[in-house]
């Protein structure tokens, strides 16, 4: 009779779907096929090579002649050589690939009136599937006219869009030379300087590159200020308080076929309930942007669904209202609201970030994919930033209309900038 009754046990729980423990991997395939291109999993690439374009226009020249950025291109040259093999390229009206590094030691090769980022981005844009390839621009980023300018802000907002990474560093170097000021009547008035101006270098590459040349350009120790546009997973995200219906269990500790989980945590639904909780993102890109703001947060909110017809799970978008703001840990000192409460020494404020829904009906199985998308600048940006009137005085050691090349990332009316995306799933219990 027992036995009788355990295979009648059995054989519902092979009829009902929904009496089956939920596949884990199954969260992991979704973000995988509709997310891929945030998901930046480390690759085994042997080489990867730099191509290295350096303007060559006039207002360059003296930067050679502060001889900074002489000792700058030759440390560069020696320390990524063997490991990167770099192609240096002269930008100027078209670009040309030179012998060698020396080259740009040479004031007497900065001639040219502008450098045609054009040229520049069209060998980019030809090349940018290559994922072995790393683009290097040093520049001042002086413009022949608006519709370059404008041409630029296009380029790097496309580009941007890609499986790519767009890294700006910048230095108020050495100077000595002549900075051209264009009047609106389009003639150049040449402006003498002696002090420092800023000079920058924008690279591109795939994501699978990021950490490594990030670390490499650091190391080199001559750029004191960088920002980086790429849409990355948190290194590390830790889930600080939740509600009471719901228990959290971190990915790593789930049954997972691959080490790299691409969602965070996994909150195991006890009964029909409003899910509340505190998470904290740990991630070192983090420090380049400003704090973490209202308008920042963004999240969608998807059905996990499983096609009896097909292997691969779907989604569609689920009828479930989310809030999402930044959390200080005295919000909560007089409230604990039913949740699991951590002593508020371990709580800090920065990167903390608190997400609210209404009523979440017990059954369901959904992918919460949560958006950090910077609204403003950091301030150095305003440091190295003047208007095209501005006095000479401040025009020879900023960079005319450099606010507003980054600004254009941020207000892509295609597709929004995101810095960080990270995911959390709501399963039954």
């Amino acid at each position: 009779m027992k036995f009788k009754t355990l295979s009648i046990m059995l054989a519902l729980i092979c009829l009902f779907p929904s009496c089956r423990k939920f596949d884990y991997n199954d969260i992991q395939a979704l973000i995988e096929k509709d997310f891929e291109k945030i998901a930046d999993q480390p690759g085994e690439i042997k080489e990867v090579k730099i191509d290295c374009f350096v303007d060559c226009n006039k207002s360059m020249e003296g930067f050679v002649k502060g001889q900074e950025f002489i000792e700058f291109i030759r440390n560069f040259h020696f320390n990524f050589n063997q490991k990167y093999n770099p192609t240096y390229y002269s930008l100027h009206e078209d670009y040309r690939p030179v012998d060698s590094w020396e080259n740009f030691a040479n004031d007497a090769n900065y001639n040219n009136e502008y450098a045609d980022f054009e040229k520049a981005f069209a060998h980019i844009r030809e090349n940018a599937a290559r994922v072995s390839k790393v683009y290097i621009i040093i520049s001042d980023l002086r413009f022949r006219n608006l519709h370059a300018f404008h041409g630029l802000c296009s380029e790097l907002q496309g580009l941007s869009l890609e499986d790519l990474f767009v890294q700006i560093w910048a230095k108020k170097t050495r100077f000595s030379g002549t900075v051209f000021k264009e009047t609106p009547e389009g003639s150049n008035i040449p402006i003498p300087h002696e002090g420092t101006r800023p000079l920058y270098a924008i690279i591109i590459g795939n994501k699978l590159h990021f950490h490594e040349i990030d670390k490499d350009i650091n190391n080199l120790g001559f750029w004191d200020k960088k920002l980086t546009f790429i849409n990355k997973i948190p290194e590390a995200v830790e889930v600080l308080e939740a509600s009471r219906s719901f228990f959290r269990q971190a990915a790593q500790k789930l049954p997972l076929k691959t080490r790299k989980p691409l969602f965070s945590y996994a909150f195991l639904q006890r009964k029909t309930d409003r899910l509340s909780f505190v998470f904290k993102l740990q991630d070192p890109i983090m420090e380049q942007w400003p704090g973490i703001s209202a308008g920042m947060i963004h999240v969608e909110a998807y059905n996990i669904l499983r096609n009896k017809n097909k292997k691969d799970p779907a989604k569609e978008s689920a009828d479930i209202e989310f809030s999402a703001v930044p959390y200080r840990q005295d919000e909560d000192d007089n409230e604990t609201n039913g949740q699991q409460q951590r002593s508020s020494s371990d709580i800090k404020s920065e990167n903390l970030i608190k997400i609210e829904s209404k009523s979440i009906k017990k059954g369901g199985k959904y992918l919460l994919r949560i958006l950090l998308r910077p609204g403003q600048l950091p301030g150095w940006v305003d440091e190295y930033t003047c208007p095209p009137n501005a006095p000479d005085d401040e025009y020879k050691q900023k960079t005319e209309r450099f606010k507003e090349i980054l600004e254009s990332f941020l207000v892509n009316r295609n597709r929004p900038f995101t810095l960080i995306t990270t995911y959390f799933a709501v399963v039954p219990n």
